[in-house]
């Protein structure tokens, strides 16, 4: 029950669950997986980046795609759904995870925070600078 309502917190923040569905909806429609930076008609160009790239890149890592049929069969067995009920598939997965990626800090997601924070259209991006740059982490 408790990760029921983890995954209903998760499906709130950035990339909303309902988002990520329309912009994979409008590639099916165009008939394209959206790689590449090219414009294509529906589909923001940040989009294009926070999710259509993100994902395929997340799925041409044979380790990742491994790991997240893991977490589908683990789902499955404990009865977790998203929070309309419908079984978890690795797009879920893969959103869930850039939720994460998007929305964690170092000592936690902040779900209020976040929502405050921005929204689709985020007002910043979060990055650690490397060492070779000069800065201290």
């Amino acid at each position: 029950k408790r990760a029921g309502e983890v995954l209903g917190a998760l499906e709130e923040l950035h990339p909303r669950r309902e988002k990520v569905e329309e912009v994979f909806a409008v590639l099916n429609e165009l008939g394209t997986t959206g790689g590449g930076n090219g414009d294509v008609d529906g589909v923001e160009p940040l989009d294009r980046i926070q999710i259509v790239n993100m994902m395929k890149d997340m799925d041409g890592d044979f380790n990742h795609v491994n790991e997240v049929q893991s977490l589908l069969a683990m789902a499955k067995e404990e009865n977790i759904t998203n929070s309309d009920g419908s079984p978890l598939n690795s797009r879920d997965i893969n959103r869930l995870l850039l939720a994460l990626r998007y929305n964690g800090f170092e000592s936690g997601i902040y779900l209020h925070f976040s929502m405050f924070n921005h929204d689709e259209d985020p007002n910043c991006i979060k990055f650690r600078p490397s060492p070779e740059e000069g800065i201290e982490t």
